[in-house]
């Protein structure tokens, strides 16, 4: 986790977005432990498994 929002800072991007399924609570804790934020899963989500879908702003 700590190399991937490494990288994108490196490469001065604003955010990183992921998508997650909720039924992964040891994944998510991680995730809000570093700073993503739950934001609206748009209704046609191409991953079969995303229930879920988090931010993290970068700037």
């Amino acid at each position: 986790m700590t190399f991937a929002i490494n990288f994108a800072k490196e490469k001065q991007w604003k955010q990183v977005i992921l998508y997650s399924s909720v039924k992964l609570t040891n994944a998510l804790h991680i995730y809000k432990k570093v700073g993503f934020k739950e934001v609206p899963l748009e209704p046609n989500v191409v991953y079969k498994r995303s229930s879920i879908k988090m931010e993290l702003n970068l700037k």
